[in-house]
């Protein structure tokens, strides 16, 4: 994988980025408007990841629902035991009045977020606060009660949509219960309006794995077709911090040549590309994400990221106990990630198994 980073390095291949210009000046905006959250930005530059924070969290991955309409080969949710209910917005409400720090946060966990009806309304909240805001969909309820037309017009500031096939014998078979023609015309309707408005980025979204990467080559043409101007390849098939590898991740053997082949394609397409992988950590880096970010469930507990998403693997307890939690129980989980000594298990996968 370190020789694919290389390769996409050397073709000069960047991962998803907002228009620079506009994402600083939105939280310019939002730190004038708020100065506790400029104060809390400031403690956390001045921190230097030490183990013991005096600052509160900058993003927050809040989950509406773990509930789905697909059972997708690669995902967690078709395995987990219990399904929890989905997240109130008075609960969503009181989570972004009481993190004051928030600088950021994405709508969407393990489910499909546009499953709770309360979902606008989360957005349209965490907008007024001047937060950025983010989500992903597998795109099938687009046409529901004009959702496509409703996401667009929120202003959400990122709407991923994953489409993990180009055929629907790859699609369906990979995204069970979904048909791709059904996300096709879902894709044209959310593209056509939103690339005449302009209100928002729609990025398509595909994770790579056994069952599609041979049409590695054929996703920037598919994408564009949709109408897509952005699209992500994402190397980031993981376990959910659960011992072994994930059963549909595969080695990729695509050299610098498969590359420069893939990015001219995109170009000839007329659609920006970018890649993802799933983070790893080696030598003296470590994760930083709990040092600013936490994950919230459907039923309010707190989790470590979005890479585990799975209170059966680890649980750090209920939101209502948050300061205890993030000033007081994270210390030592702070600690043992950084020193790597030892590492948790559930978090062995991005440090390559090692520790």
């Amino acid at each position: 994988m370190n020789n694919l980073k290389t390769a996409i390095r050397n073709v000069n291949i960047d991962t998803p980025k907002p228009n620079q210009l506009y994402y600083n000046a939105y939280f310019a905006a939002g730190l004038l408007a708020h100065p506790r959250r400029a104060l809390n930005l400031l403690k956390y530059k001045l921190s230097k990841f030490k183990y013991v924070v005096n600052y509160h969290p900058m993003v927050m991955d809040i989950e509406p629902t773990q509930r789905c309409n697909y059972k997708c080969a690669m995902c967690i949710t078709a395995a987990m035991s219990e399904k929890r209910q989905d997240m109130t917005f008075d609960t969503f409400r009181r989570i972004l009045d009481e993190q004051f720090g928030l600088m950021e946060v994405k709508i969407q966990g393990v489910g499909e977020p546009l499953l709770n009806k309360d979902f606008f309304r989360m957005v349209d909240y965490a907008k007024k606060k001047l937060l950025w805001v983010r989500t992903t969909t597998n795109g099938s309820l687009l046409h529901v009660n004009d959702n496509y037309r409703k996401l667009v017009d929120s202003r959400i500031h990122d709407v991923n949509i994953s489409i993990d096939g180009c055929t629907p014998e790859v699609y369906n078979d990979i995204r069970l219960g979904g048909d791709l023609h059904r996300i096709e015309t879902n894709c044209r309707l959310i593209n056509e309006y939103n690339n005449k408005v302009k209100k928002t980025t729609v990025r398509a979204w595909a994770v790579l794995q056994k069952k599609n990467k041979h049409q590695f080559f054929d996703f920037p043409h598919f994408f564009a077709g949709l109408g897509f101007t952005e699209m992500a390849l994402s190397f980031a098939l993981h376990n959910y911090g659960r011992e072994g590898d994930n059963a549909e991740a595969t080695d990729f053997t695509f050299t610098e040549d498969d590359i420069r082949r893939v990015a001219g394609l995109a170009r000839e397409a007329g659609i920006k590309m970018f890649f993802w992988f799933h983070p790893s950590f080696s030598g003296d880096s470590f994760c930083q994400i709990p040092f600013g970010r936490v994950y919230i469930t459907t039923d309010g507990h707190i989790l470590p990221c979005c890479y585990i998403a799975n209170q059966e693997v680890i649980d750090f307890g209920d939101y209502r106990d948050f300061k205890k939690i993030w000033f007081e129980d994270y210390t030592e989980f702070r600690e043992r990630l950084k020193k790597k000594d030892p590492l948790p298990a559930f978090c062995r996968q991005c440090h390559g198994g090692h520790g």
